[in-house]
């Protein structure tokens, strides 16, 4: 999944994703640089209900107790 995170009042085009090989399927929200809660696995084939979850962000795993920085903004977990 590729996030674009922007200001309020931009409208950032959709990057392009390559195709890619696995069971998530190209995903790329656009949300604005504030409290947002992107959506994943709605047209993946693994899904939550199955097991699936986020294993790493920018390549860090996440935790509920850090947040991890992207140089762009910060993404913690919550729920």
């Amino acid at each position: 999944m590729t996030v674009t995170a922007h200001g309020t009042g931009e409208a950032p085009e959709t990057p392009e994703v390559p195709p890619r090989d696995g069971f998530a399927k190209i995903d790329v929200p656009i949300v604005q640089a504030i409290c947002s809660k992107p959506r994943w696995g709605a047209n993946d084939v693994a899904s939550r209900d199955g097991g699936a979850n986020i294993v790493a962000i920018d390549g860090v795993p996440p935790t509920r107790e850090a947040d991890v920085d992207t140089g762009i903004g910060r993404i913690a977990l919550t729920g």
